[in-house]
């Protein structure tokens, strides 16, 4: 629901939107409530990873030029899409790989699919990126990792 938001502003003035539909006291329910704080913090997580992304991407001396289609389009492996194997941001592929080994229930078929990919080419595409942020704070796999002993 906050997936279209594009500030901090704009998730606080939806939370506050949908906090007056689903708030007990107006004919919500708790549960609901905690649904709606848990996809707040999820979204404010994601604006978080965004806009650190971006400070990266600045820094980053990898800067290529674009690649174009005979269409005129930017190709699937545009630059901008892409996330090197020396990226720091992969990491978060151990932290999936070693939580699937400590929690035999997990299933890391995608995530393990997506390192083979990494391994193959050097580097993964944006939309495999965000789908592993989404696996990593979907299963609170960040608050797992706090607890293990090193």
């Amino acid at each position: 629901m906050f997936h279209k938001c594009e500030s901090p502003t704009q998730i606080k003035d939806l939370f506050r939107k949908l906090a007056k539909r689903l708030h007990p006291d107006h004919g919500g329910s708790d549960s609901l409530m905690i649904l709606l704080q848990d996809a707040k913090q999820d979204a404010d997580l994601r604006l978080e990873l965004i806009s650190s992304m971006d400070d990266h991407q600045e820094k980053s001396s990898k800067k290529k030029k674009p690649k174009w289609k005979s269409s005129g389009r930017y190709s699937v492996e545009d630059d901008a899409d892409l996330i090197y194997s020396d990226d720091s941001r992969v990491e978060i592929l151990d932290d999936i790989l070693l939580f699937a080994k400590h929690h035999k229930s997990f299933d890391a078929s995608f995530t393990e699919s997506i390192y083979e990919y990494l391994e193959d080419r050097g580097y993964i595409t944006s939309p495999q990126y965000n789908a592993l942020v989404r696996i990593y704070y979907g299963r609170k796999i960040n608050k797992w990792n706090k607890y293990e002993t090193k």
